[in-house]
C-alpha cells in the first residue's frame, strides 16, 4: 500500500511537470514546443495571429490597457469632486491670488 501511494504520486508529478513544461504531443508521435506552428496547432485555432474578430493580441492588450489607464484617471478625477478639490472656491467676489 505504501508503494503503491508512492507510485501514484510520482505519476501525478511527472504528468503534472509535463503539463508544466509548455510541450505538448501530437497526434502523430512528435513532440511540439509552445509557439510553434503545426497542423495541429493550426486545426485547433485557424488564426493564431488574431486574439478577438478584429484586432492582433498585441492591438486588443494595447486597448485593454488604454482603458485601465483612463478608467483610473476617471476615478482620480471623480474623487477630486468629491471631496470638492478639483475647483477653487467661489465664496468670495474679488480674485484671490
Amino acid at each position: 500500500m505504501k508503494y503503491t501511494n508512492r507510485a501514484v504520486m510520482l505519476l501525478v508529478l511527472g504528468f503534472g511537470l509535463a503539463l508544466g513544461t509548455g510541450c505538448s504531443c501530437t497526434p502523430d508521435g512528435s513532440i511540439a514546443k509552445q509557439g510553434d506552428v503545426t497542423k495541429w496547432n493550426t486545426y485547433w485555432n485557424l488564426t493564431p495571429e488574431l486574439d478577438t474578430t478584429a484586432d492582433t493580441y498585441d492591438q486588443h492588450h494595447f486597448n485593454l490597457f488604454r482603458t485601465q489607464n483612463y478608467h483610473a484617471r476617471m476615478i482620480k478625477d471623480d474623487w477630486n469632486r468629491t471631496w470638492l478639490v478639483d475647483k477653487p472656491v467661489r465664496l468670495s467676489s474679488y480674485p484671490i491670488p
